[in-house]
């Protein structure tokens, strides 16, 4: 039953570097820039437009009514003159409540159609009423929720138009949001395309000037086979907004539009650790050490957080330097699988995820599994980077790898490896035998320093 499991779920992977998708794989060559706005301008037009079709909005230039410079001139007092929010800053997808007194200082009736036209995508705002009327001398007080979608400002002016006598006045709004992981497509612009996958595609871009990786998926991306992955796409989202260490990729944001979703990432200019130990071949043990350092450091911060990584291997370390100067040169992405490890949730994993050749025994064969498997991963990572080639790379197929790693059987490893210690405690079948991520980096510390 096993085999059959596995042979169903496990596929082992082939690798196609140009196909790479993770974020930040690949430095873009390409200066073409174009705001992310613009592939969601369609959409944002549309809702625009049915908007304007359900409040039956009028457009008072094309009427060709006349703009009163100041509500004065049309005989309109308001109180504030301009519609705010307060002084602070205001949480994205929270409601906020205004509201602004208006008199007619006029000597006659006044009908207006109160109108404000917003960025759908952006911002929304609601009023008490769409239509006033005033008599002379009458006061009025009007409210207003304003909701913000994104990081970002709201601003712009309310129009009160007096269709008969063909003028309008306009009373100025404005706002701003606290910073959230909710972006908004007009900061954002999309630039060389990095790769694609079934989970989506990468490109490189910017992010208010900043270059920044953006992992693009659309709607019809969130359902893979029979697998919804939209609430996994949501997990990943939350869990990496709350992740902030110098060997963890950044994620700074997504900008949500109609039919797509963009995550906004750190670029890792020098990409996968893969892509790079298979192009240099006289990589020094000094450098290699600090690789390993690095990515020891970000799975102890995510194990100290009580995260599961799931799926480590050498495709989701990504390089923002080769200098063993740096202060960091490795980081951890790829966070689609990952959990926060609670009593319930460690209960309920024995799901099998990864990648095969990376997979502790113990996922393997279905067994409840838990932050130890992410230090046998770890292990064959560090393999990997002394021997520079894949692990059991003699094996046929997943069966045999399976027989192999339950046996205890591992890929020779050189008698002056520094690490070999280390690695051989961090791949024991036994999870309980393995040391902790902490551990290893305490380790690897004591090793980093006789090299210095």
């Amino acid at each position: 039953m096993v085999f059959l499991v596995f042979a169903i779920v496990l596929k082992r992977r082939k690798r196609d570097d140009q196909n790479n998708i993770d974020s930040g794989s690949f430095q873009s060559t390409s200066n073409e820039l174009v705001s992310l706005s613009h592939f969601t301008q369609s959409s944002i037009e549309s809702s625009r437009s049915s908007m304007v079709s359900k409040f039956n909005l009028i457009d008072p230039v094309a009427c060709g009514f006349i703009k009163s410079e100041e509500p004065s001139l049309l005989g309109v007092f308001f109180s504030p003159s301009v519609l705010s929010f307060g002084d602070e800053m205001l949480e994205v997808h929270q409601p906020y409540c205004s509201e602004v007194n208006i008199k007619n200082m006029n000597p006659s009736t006044l009908n207006f159609s109160i109108q404000y036209l917003p960025d759908v995508d952006f911002h929304t705002v609601n009023l008490s009423t769409r239509k006033l009327k005033l008599s002379p001398g009458q006061e009025t007080t009007i409210q207003f929720e304003l909701i913000m979608k994104c990081t970002g400002s709201f601003g712009g002016e309310i129009q009160f138009i007096e269709e008969q006598k063909g003028e309008y006045c306009v009373l100025p709004a404005s706002a701003n949001s606290a910073a959230s992981r909710f972006l908004s497509s007009k900061n954002v612009a999309l630039g060389k395309k990095l790769g694609s996958g079934s989970f989506g595609t990468v490109y490189s871009g910017t992010y208010c000037g900043e270059q920044v990786a953006i992992k693009e998926v659309k709607e019809q991306e969130k359902t893979i086979g029979e697998e919804d992955t939209t609430k996994e796409l949501d997990k990943e989202m939350l869990l990496m907004s709350q992740l902030r260490s110098p060997f963890i990729v950044s994620y700074m944001g997504t900008v949500f539009s109609p039919g797509s979703v963009y995550l906004v990432m750190e670029l890792c200019k020098n990409g996968t650790l893969t892509s790079y130990l298979s192009k240099n071949h006289d990589v020094s043990p000094k450098l290699k050490i600090k690789f390993c350092f690095d990515a020891a450091r970000g799975l102890s911060f995510l194990h100290n957080n009580k995260v599961i990584h799931r799926d480590l291997k050498p495709d989701n370390l990504l390089l923002v330097s080769t200098s063993i100067s740096s202060p960091v040169r490795a980081k951890i992405s790829d966070f689609g699988t990952s959990r926060y490890i609670t009593s319930d949730v460690q209960q309920k994993l024995t799901k099998a995820l990864g990648t095969p050749l990376y997979m502790a025994p113990e996922i393997l064969a279905n067994q409840q599994y838990s932050l130890p498997s992410d230090v046998y991963s770890l292990a064959l990572i560090f393999w990997f980077i002394f021997e520079q080639k894949e692990p059991f790379t003699e094996v046929k197929n997943n069966f045999a790898l399976y027989e192999q790693v339950m046996r205890g059987v591992r890929p020779d490893l050189c008698a002056d490896c520094p690490l070999r210690e280390v690695i051989t405690r961090s791949w024991d079948n036994d999870p309980n035998s393995r040391p902790t991520a902490e551990q290893i980096v305490k380790h690897l510390e004591e090793i980093d320093a006789q090299y210095e």
